[in-house]
């Protein structure tokens, strides 16, 4: 197989099947370049890590509502992968007062515990934390996306050496 260009109206020096392949892998790799930015994925790990920390006891690390603590709620934890399918689309604005004034039952108004003086952070950093798990709960709406899981064990601290 010769190497190099191609003279105007011969073959490319390789299959057809591998110019389709090329052109669906580019396609591809510009599709979630345009779908998730950089600050989108950052934004996302942030609230994922809020999410683990704050909302994976009782609605689970999968996020379906099959955390630890649900069963010692008044009712049935809300499967939060589907909040798109149960309220006709992601209604970002929706979301954010339901995390931050709870709408009764067993969840706690996360504004105020955020923004308390246990936190010390203030009613900013509530707010962005909010619009964190916001945005990661709206990237848990993806089909075919699999959310949180089990947190990753933290790797063994280095053992410590004998002498000098």
């Amino acid at each position: 197989v010769p190497s190099g260009p191609t003279a105007p109206g011969s073959s490319p020096p390789w299959p057809a099947s591998m110019t389709m392949i090329l052109g669906a892998a580019a396609v591809l790799v510009a599709a979630s370049a345009q779908a998730y930015r950089p600050e989108d994925l950052t934004a996302i790990g942030q609230g994922r890590g809020l999410y683990l920390r704050h909302c994976a006891a009782c609605h689970g690390a999968d996020a379906r509502g099959t955390g630890a603590q649900a069963a010692n709620g008044p009712g049935a934890v809300p499967d939060l992968t589907a909040i798109a399918g149960r309220d006709g689309g992601f209604k970002r604005l929706h979301v954010q007062a339901q995390i931050r004034h709870s709408a009764g039952g067993a969840m706690p108004s996360w504004e105020r515990i955020l923004a308390s003086p246990g936190f010390v952070r203030g009613e900013a950093a509530a707010a962005k934390d909010i619009w964190l798990l916001t945005r990661y709960l709206d990237y848990a709406q993806t089909p075919g996306v699999t959310v949180a899981g089990k947190p990753e064990a933290e790797p063994p601290a280095p053992a410590k050496t004998k002498g000098r």
